[in-house]
């Protein structure tokens, strides 16, 4: 280890305190130090030059009187006088001592200091040495300081002068030629602090490789151990060899582990030898040294893939801290790319090269053994598993994805578990996510959330006979994110509200009258009050840093109902619930009336549209073309309504001659929900969805089967693989 850098607080606390007697004395008292520091006393010569280097910027000016004490006839005075100078070469350093002269002045007091490099006492060599490690400004002093490293007879005096060289970093790099000289210094403190100097000149040593890999053969393990990061920076077959085989045999712990680290710093993928070699030590050296030698498995990239089985079975039977730097190591083989882009990542991006890393790892038997534990009763087995799960990152995706699909709805714990598997990745994009909580709040537990680090803040269930007819859910992430989640049609009275296709009038100062859905505006009207109780106790330390409104079905409509409710009150809210709205819905009536105006953008649902878009810039309605349910409350009403009326074929006809009274009334009722249905238009971005695969082949033009959200999570896994779902 390098001998640390003098710091900042001890100095400025020995300054203060020299300042404060100085200060304490009266006026010419710091002339009358100088005068002091001439006594024919020494301990008055002591005294004095000591508390010199309390004078601050006037203390600059003094330089020639402790200079002088260089001189001085007692050894102990030169001793006091040479760290005095590299005191104030510390603190000009630290900006606290200008006192004019720049360079100038310290070159000068270096020069000084490079004379007391010739002081008969060893105490004085080795002060003045270390003082001028402060002075990187002084090349002279420096090649005394080499000539002293090499030549010195104190190896105290060797030592001062290696540490000065450590301290004066970039500085040294010169006088390399001395610092390699010296590695064959007989002392092996000195050798061990020219192994530090070497490695604070890092790959600037190159050149001297030959005299480094020879410091890892010395007796000394400190020695050893201090070469090792001049060999990784370095980082040559030769250097890669021979820290290889100190990880290997060397045999002190210290100095295996120091090596691993250093492999892991080569900057570089080691050599296939080299990575056997890792996975060796981490399976059976001791554990500093297989927590060094996981950590180095981080460099090794794709080819980390050959010893994931080992990696694996070290992640479910090591200690706390190795499984921890195995996390750390596979997260940084498999993802460090992927985290360079999280962005794209979270908005639904697999970029095509993460697609071969994905291949590359075999680990669809691991992921699925992790997502079994992640519903294991025991939390530490949990943690262990969505720990595990995170570490695997981008090559667990496909199987996770599977076991989503896999899962039936019917089996509820589990499949929650699935989606929460695949969350613990880190790379869920939101599309996704949403669409797991709109399945989640059908039934809503807490104890089976779709999503790893997710808390429940507010549930909300239908209390019919008090008006109170939406459920719904406030869930908040690790990230500043809360997602407000609505629960589809379920009941009787969800149908009515479904159905109620007749426009409500929403006057909005400014823009106009907005027409909105009969049924899903009175439903938010009804929950606006709990619903800003709720986002107001949420955002009372601050706004929400993304709100994000989420739901399929009815629930979709409920959701896109309240992000309209929200942007109409943004302008009067004292206090803002959130910093950005999105809206992301699923088989969804993303509608808004624009009334008797031609087909197009006009009045105040144009207004309406830009204000999402402001406030909510990333929301999108999801939907199959194939879905009739948000078919029906669209341009597209009559097509839906005629397919299903051609499918009656027989029934209709027969009602239309046994009842014709009875079908007049239907078809005139009809009529009216197309001419209301055709006043609608998106208000949100829509994307259509491809079906699932296996059930794309028998779908009619509408069909009512593709509705659930199950299809919908689906299509987006599927999707998400394959296309990226931005």
């Amino acid at each position: 280890q390098a001998p640390p850098h003098i710091g900042g607080a001890p100095l400025r606390r020995l300054r203060v305190l020299a300042g404060s007697v100085v200060a304490s004395g009266p006026p010419g008292f710091a002339d009358a130090l100088v005068a002091a520091a001439k006594s024919y006393r020494p301990i008055d010569r002591l005294s004095a030059i000591t508390l010199l280097v309390g004078q601050g910027a006037a203390g600059a000016a003094r330089y020639e009187a402790v200079v002088e004490a260089l001189r001085d006839e007692e050894w102990q005075v030169r001793v006091v006088a040479a760290k005095t100078l590299g005191s104030f070469g510390a603190l000009r350093a630290l900006g606290d001592c200008d006192g004019g002269g720049g360079g100038d002045v310290d070159r000068a007091v270096a020069d000084a200091l490079a004379e007391g490099l010739s002081d008969g006492h060893w105490a004085v060599r080795e002060t003045a040495a270390e003082a001028i490690g402060h002075f990187p400004g002084a090349p002279a002093a420096h090649a005394a300081l080499a000539a002293a490293l090499v030549g010195d007879g104190a190896w105290t005096v060797r030592v001062a002068a290696a540490r000065a060289f450590c301290r004066l970093r970039g500085a040294a790099q010169p006088h390399l030629s001395a610092i390699t000289a010296a590695c064959l210094d007989g002392h092996e403190k000195v050798r061990l602090c020219v192994a530090a100097a070497m490695g604070v000149l890092g790959a600037g040593a190159s050149d001297s490789e030959g005299a480094c890999l020879a410091l890892m053969r010395d007796p000394a393990w400190e020695v050893r151990c201090a070469i090792v990061p001049v060999l990784g920076a370095i980082a040559t077959a030769k250097c890669e060899n021979a820290l290889t085989h100190a990880m290997r045999w060397d045999s002190q712990w210290q100095v295996r582990q120091a090596a691993a680290l250093g492999i892991g710093s080569l900057g570089r993928p080691p050599m296939a030898s080299t990575a056997a070699a890792l996975a060796s030590a981490v399976q059976k050296d001791q554990e500093q040294v297989a927590i060094a030698a996981a950590l180095a498995f981080g460099t090794l990239g794709e080819s980390a893939s050959s010893y994931f089985p080992e990696l694996v079975s070290m992640l479910e039977s090591g200690s706390r801290e190795l499984r921890a730097a195995i996390r750390s190591a596979l997260w940084q083989s498999i993802n460090c790319n992927a985290e360079t882009s999280r962005t794209a990542v979270e908005s639904g991006l697999l970029p095509t090269h993460f697609a071969a890393v994905r291949r590359a790892w075999r680990v669809a038997d691991s992921a699925r053994r992790f997502t079994t534990k992640l519903g294991d009763p025991d939390p530490a087995q949990r943690r262990l598993a969505a720990e595990a799960l995170h570490a695997l990152g981008l090559t667990a995706v496909d199987a996770l994805v599977e076991g989503v699909i896999r899962t039936p709805v019917d089996r509820f714990v589990d499949r929650m578990c699935a989606m929460r598997s695949l969350s613990c990745t880190g790379f869920l994009p939101i599309p996704l996510a949403c669409s797991f909580l709109s399945e989640w709040v059908y039934t809503p537990n807490e104890k089976a959330l779709p999503l790893v680090g997710l808390e429940l803040l507010t549930l909300q269930r239908p209390q019919k006979q008090v008006g109170f007819n939406l459920q719904w859910a406030i869930l908040r992430d690790g990230g500043g994110r809360c997602f407000l989640t609505f629960r589809g049609s379920e009941t009787a009275l969800d149908w009515i509200e479904n159905s109620n296709l007749s426009l409500r009038r929403v006057d909005v100062p400014g823009w106009g009258v907005l027409l909105m859905h009969g049924g899903y505006w009175s439903a938010i009207e009804g929950e606006s009050s709990r619903l800003a109780d709720a986002l107001a106790a949420i955002s009372k330390d601050g706004p929400i840093e993304r709100l994000i409104l989420t739901g399929g079905s009815k629930g979709g409509a409920n959701a896109l109902a309240a992000a309209i409710w929200l942007v109409l009150r943004a302008s009067e809210a004292k206090v803002p619930y959130y910093r950005e709205l999105s809206v992301v819905v699923f088989g969804t009536p993303n509608i808004v009336g624009r009334g008797r105006q031609e087909r197009g953008p006009s009045g105040a649902a144009q207004m309406l549209k830009e204000a999402l878009h402001m406030h909510a810039p990333r929301s999108k309605s999801w939907y199959f073309l194939e879905d009739p349910v948000p078919g029906l409350a669209s341009e597209r009403a009559r097509d839906v309504v005629n397919h299903y009326m051609s499918d009656a074929g027989g029934v209709v006809k027969f009602m239309k001659w046994i009842k014709p009274k009875a079908y007049e009334k239907m078809t005139n009722y009809l009529g009216e929900v197309w001419d209301v249905a055709s006043t609608f238009e998106p208000v949100i971005t829509e994307e259509h969805l491809s079906l699932p695969t296996q059930s794309a082949s028998r779908r009619e033009k509408f069909d009512a089967s593709v509705h659930p959200q199950v299809n919908y999570t689906e299509a987006l896994c599927r999707r998400w693989l394959t296309r990226g779902l931005d």
